[in-house]
């Protein structure tokens, strides 16, 4: 056992944290530092590391790890963000999709979380009880496998790198409908800059689908707290439900509840 900062270092749960406050503080660490600090070897903290990775917590690099990039522009391929974090995302997915009735109208953005939402709920559209309308293209073609392509409304627009659907075509199509539900994805979200978006045109698609819903629940894993985007979405306040995943940093669970619903789902 080490201590660190006062407290006892024994578990490694209690390790991963710490590299993680680390992380949200300093934007990256080395393994040879954290060895020291630890009083643990050098592989057990890279084998911490991989698993922080493997759930999409941290980014690993040579000598030890670093947040996601956090170009404010930078978007990642959905087929990138879709091979981080599944077990959590798969949490938060079927947490959120509790939230619907049958009868109801939803939407979903796009985002690999958000795609998994709509993995949910297929069985319910497929059952004619459901109408999903979509801006996402794997969201849309989940669907359609599931058997609910009749009750699938997929908008038009320009698609962006992580196969969404978004510009003036989008916003137009969504302004005459209305949604008791808007199943939001994210690139970042921090208190001070709310929800937030590298695309312009994106976080411009997802307001107006914002607008059209009687009430938007956020879909995003622990990873993308501290991530700011180019472009706001929204503010933490103006949506009715946060789903997310343990890893976040210390406060910042307290500082959302401040704002908005939290549920922090654990994986199964």
């Amino acid at each position: 056992m080490c201590y660190f900062g006062g407290m006892a270092v024994q578990l490694a749960h209690q390790r991963r944290e710490l590299i993680l406050e680390r992380l949200h503080a300093e934007g990256a660490v080395r393994v040879s530092r954290l060895s020291q600090t630890f009083g643990v070897s050098q592989m057990t903290v890279r084998r911490d590391i991989e698993t922080l990775a493997a759930r999409g917590l941290c980014f690993k690099v040579h000598g030890g790890a670093s947040r996601f990039p956090t170009h404010p522009d930078h978007e990642p391929a959905y087929e990138t963000k879709a091979r981080t974090n599944g077990p959590a995302k798969r949490a938060i997915a079927q947490a959120a999709a509790a939230l619907v009735s049958p009868g109801q109208a939803v939407a979903i953005s796009g985002g690999s979380t958000a795609v998994l939402v709509a993995t949910q709920l297929a069985p319910l559209a497929a059952s004619g009880q459901l109408t999903i309308v979509t801006n996402s293209l794997p969201a849309a073609d989940r669907l359609a496998s599931a058997g609910a392509s009749r009750q699938t409304i997929l908008t038009g627009g320009v698609c962006t790198a992580s196969q969404a659907l978004v510009g003036p075509v989008t916003e137009a199509s969504v302004r005459s409908m209305h949604f008791d539900w808007f199943f939001l994805g994210v690139h970042g979200m921090t208190v001070e800059a709310g929800l937030t978006s590298p695309n312009v045109q994106e976080a411009a698609t997802n307001q107006a689908i914002m607008a059209a819903a009687a009430a938007t629940a956020v879909v995003a894993d622990a990873s993308k707290w501290g991530l700011v985007g180019l472009a706001r979405i929204a503010p933490l306040d103006a949506v009715n439900q946060i789903y997310t995943s343990s890893g976040m940093p210390p406060g910042a669970a307290e500082a959302i509840r401040q704002l908005t619903q939290l549920t922090i789902v654990k994986e199964t």
